[in-house]
């Protein structure tokens, strides 16, 4: 269901105004960053790190359309910062070529833009399955592609434990955001938010009088 939202008041708009306030968090921080995973299912585990650091999350729910990457990459408009793309996905034959998809075509159409597009694979990827043991498959030989992959094993992103998975993305934004600035952001927007609630409180005795 698609439906506006709507109060009964100004004094409930500017109450959910208070509540939901969020800065822009990147508008300083010298590169711009998403997170992009194969999965849809995995959106929800990913979702509250994301949010959390204002952090774009794409879902590709398999191969990514020609239009779908486009469309991210003319959103960065005049915005030159470098693009960070993290990516997460099974360690298989379609896994890979969904992620050589999303790249091919995501640095095409930045280098159209004159965009600077730096593209890395987060998960999942040989070393985690051996560093953190992480249960495998059999892979599927059916097609003439599947039969070109080289390893004797697969691994499905879900193979990861949740909270290792927002530890890796966590981590990743971490990499391009300063925590002093992030500090000092979260102050910022305490603050404009109890403004926020006073004026609330302002309106209201106003209307009782």
């Amino acid at each position: 269901m698609r439906k506006p939202r709507t109060h009964d008041s100004v004094e409930e708009a500017l109450r959910d105004t208070a509540r939901f306030y969020r800065k822009a968090l990147w508008n300083d921080a010298g590169s711009y960053v998403e997170i992009w995973v194969e999965k849809d299912a995995l959106a929800g585990v990913i979702y509250p790190v994301t949010s959390m650091y204002d952090v774009p999350l794409m879902v590709m729910r398999g191969f990514s359309s020609e239009t779908f990457c486009y469309e991210a990459v003319v959103a960065r408009g005049e915005d030159d910062r470098p693009y960070h793309v993290y990516y997460l996905g099974d360690f298989d034959r379609a896994g890979r070529d969904a992620a050589s998809s999303l790249r091919e075509k995501l640095e095409r159409f930045a280098d159209e833009e004159g965009i600077d597009l730096v593209f890395k694979q987060m998960a999942v990827t040989a070393e985690q399955i051996a560093d953190w043991s992480l249960p495998t498959r059999e892979p599927k030989r059916k097609s003439a592609a599947d039969k070109k992959w080289p390893h004797d094993f697969a691994c499905e992103l879900d193979a990861i434990p949740p909270d290792q998975l927002r530890y890796l993305v966590e981590n990743v934004i971490n990499q391009h955001l300063s925590q002093h600035q992030l500090e000092v952001l979260k102050a910022a927007e305490e603050s404009e938010r109890d403004i926020i609630t006073r004026l609330v409180g302002k309106i209201a005795r106003k209307r009782l009088r």
